[in-house]
């Protein structure tokens, strides 16, 4: 792979590494802020909730007063006339949405049930209700009776003093519930549960499309009444945890809020085949101009580059310059000034090299000539020295006779020494 290919593709990967960080960050951060959202949404409409509970008691209260003064019914009360009383109670009950009455006495035993006849002559199980009704005229609150969950509402039946107590359970159940959820800006599911001894948690009362994947936390646990807790966030939903104010002795009573995420990503999910197009198009024009920035830079660089190689083959003929102002054209420049340095650099090396040759050349000549001149001094010096060592040794010797004249001989022997 070429330089230039790895320069472009190293743009490339960067350019789409960068709008993939880039989209997955905005993501993120529109997620977290929806999260964020949700919450408050939640927090918002557990607090919803509680105020339509409390417009309810009220209503309920004033419906169950009125029922409370009439005649027929203390009448029956007083006489006992629990027939009487049960059909006054389903009567009235019908009309304020009461799917369960009863009358308790004076001493908190159940008299009349309009759903369980079961129930009479036993203990009436919320007493702070009957002593809130004794002190205050009326009891309300939240409370779970026989497994369902029902807003309690009790009235004192005075003649003109108290005789008895009239009980009205309005059914907080999944209509009630789906009403709550429609006053909601967001399109969250709502869901009432309990906590039974030993059994854990049972969803009693939901809205249309509550997920019965929400997990719900340990009993053992359990937040305390009117705060707001995250039981569980998915990657689509968000789900809190609200405890209910409910009577003395009732079971808790936990309002689960579902939150759903995707739901509410849909209308940034519209804009996302745009931001995808204008993404593509910005990434197209970033490919083509990473191709250009990897042309203009890589381009002088494979110049510079068989330059280099045509040097190291010895080949120091100037270059064209390139006309850049950056560094690549500075690097230009310095290497056309370095090949012109080598080139007279080795000029001048190749005539001292000459030159060199030249002098040895002479100087073996020289050598040559000397010891020609010293070969032929050696035998034209050899032949006389020769002659002249033999004759002299003959004649001191006297190989040929005596010389009279002693003096010769000395002379001659002083030659041949």
């Amino acid at each position: 792979m070429s330089f230039r290919q790895r320069l472009a593709l190293f743009l490339i990967a960067t350019l789409i590494a960068v709008q993939a960080l880039t989209a997955v960050f905005v993501y993120g951060f529109v997620r977290g802020n929806l999260v964020q959202q949700g919450r408050r949404e939640l927090a918002a409409t557990a607090s919803v909730f509680m105020r339509q509970l409390n417009v309810l008691s009220e209503r309920v209260s004033d419906d169950v007063q009125v029922l409370s003064l009439d005649y027929a019914l203390r009448k029956a009360v007083a006489e006992n006339d629990e027939g009487t009383a049960l059909s006054a109670l389903r009567n009235h009950g019908s009309r304020i949405g009461a799917t369960r009455s009863m009358i308790v006495g004076l001493d908190g035993n159940i008299t009349a049930d309009t759903s369980n006849a079961g129930a009479v002559g036993k203990p009436f199980p919320f007493t702070n209700l009957i002593d809130e009704a004794t002190n205050a005229n009326q009891g309300t609150a939240l409370a779970v009776l026989d497994g369902r969950i029902y807003w309690i509402v009790v009235v004192p039946v005075r003649a003109p003093v108290p005789i008895a107590f009239i009980v009205a359970c309005v059914p907080v159940d999944d209509a009630l519930l789906e009403k709550l959820r429609q006053l909601s800006s967001v399109p969250q599911s709502l869901a009432l549960a309990t906590v039974k001894p030993n059994s854990g948690w049972t969803v009693v009362a939901k809205t249309t499309g509550y997920p019965a994947r929400v997990t719900l936390p340990s009993t053992a646990a359990l937040p305390a009444t009117g705060s707001v807790v995250d039981i569980e966030q998915e990657n689509s939903r968000l789900a809190m945890l609200a405890r209910l104010s409910t009577a003395d002795a009732s079971q808790p009573v936990f309002a689960i809020l579902d939150y759903p995420i995707d739901e509410v990503l849909n209308p940034y999910r519209a804009v996302i085949t745009p931001m995808l197009l204008v993404l593509g198009g910005a990434l197209i024009v970033a490919l083509l101009g990473a191709m250009l920035i990897a042309r203009s830079v890589s381009r002088p660089l494979e110049l510079l580059a068989a330059t280099a190689r045509k040097i190291a083959k010895g080949d120091y003929r100037q270059f064209p310059v390139s006309n850049r102002n950056d560094e690549i054209g500075e690097l230009s420049l310095s290497l056309n000034n370095m090949t012109r340095s080598i080139a007279e650099r080795e000029t001048a090396l190749r005539g001292a090299v000459a030159s060199l040759e030249i002098a040895r050349n002479e100087a073996v000549k020289a050598n040559e000539a000397k010891s020609q001149f010293l070969s032929n001094m050696s035998h034209e010096l050899r032949t006389p020295l020769n002659a002249i060592i033999g004759f002299s040794e003959m004649i001191y010797r006297q190989l040929l006779g005596p010389i009279n004249i002693s003096r010769y001989g000395e002379y001659a022997r002083h030659v041949y020494d």
